[in-house]
This record gives structure tokens, sequence and C-alpha cells, in this order.
């Protein structure tokens, strides 16, 4: 069984924000995690013994990085660090909005992102920083190993 290839740093947003806006629903099995659109809804597969996790998410299925739902199972699994007075920095962004209006330019969407953060509470970036900046060295240290999911991800917006 194959490692996740390494998500773009926003994707770690994307989970914070997930989880903020209590769009992640646990199971004994893994979850569902809902789009921030509410039109679409990942199902993600996790089992701890094995350390293998698997989400049906776009760049899960198609590209090979561990995608946002993932990563928000994985942080309310305590397996990656999470704050959430930090995620709430990151709750109420429409992210599918945001990758259309800058093309898929994931730095672009995330300095949208930091501007919003600096206009409300600036002092809060630093801290926003060290947790993202942990998740990526816990992920450099060891990905996951990548779950089966049966299902194709969800069409629509």
């Amino acid at each position: 069984m194959d490692n996740w290839k390494f998500p773009p740093r926003l994707k770690i947003y994307e989970a914070l924000g997930a989880i903020a806006d209590h769009r992640v629903e646990m199971s004994s099995a893994g979850a569902v995690v809902t789009s921030s659109s509410r039109h679409k809804h990942y199902e993600v597969v996790y089992n701890a013994e094995r350390g293998a996790i698997g989400s049906n998410d776009n760049g899960s299925y198609w590209v090979g990085y561990l995608g946002y739902p993932a990563i928000a199972v994985l942080m309310l699994h305590g397996q990656l660090p999470f704050d959430a007075s930090i995620a709430a920095l990151v709750s109420d962004i429409q992210w599918k909005e945001l990758n259309d209006r800058y093309e898929g330019r994931y730095d672009d969407v995330e300095q949208s992102v930091r501007e919003r953060i600096e206009s409300s509470d600036a002092t809060s970036l630093p801290r926003l920083d060290r947790l993202i900046d942990a998740v990526e060295e816990r992920l450099r240290e060891s990905l996951p190993r990548r779950a089966n999911t049966a299902a194709k991800p969800p069409e629509g917006w």
C-alpha cells in the first residue's frame, strides 16, 4: 500500500475550516465531510491500526495527495496538531469560490485568506502559521498510508 503525496499547504487551511464549520461527521469507519458549498459530501475511511486513510475528494482521488477531508479526520483523531481557536480563523470561507476565482492558484487563495484574517485579527497570523507548520512537519515525518475508497468523487459544484 502506497503513502499519500504531500498535500498543498492550502489543504491544511481547508481542513481547519471544515472542522470549524462543523462539516465533519465522524463515524466508526471514518467520516463524511461536507464541502464548503454544502453541495458535495466526501467519504473518508480510516484504519488507525494500519495507519491508513482514504478520501474521495478530487485531490486525493485524481492527483494522489492527502486531501483536506482526510487531514481533518486525522486532526480529529489526534494524529495531527489541531487548535479550535485557530481553526475558527478560517471558518465560513467558501473555498470552492476562492479556488475558482484564483483559477486553482493555491498561493493566491492562501494570500487572500491571510489578508481576510489580518484585517480582523492580525495578531493571530503567527499562531496560524505555527499550527500549519506543525501539521506540515508531522506529515513530513510520516505521511499516512493510502486506504482505498470505492467511491469516485461526487459530481457537481
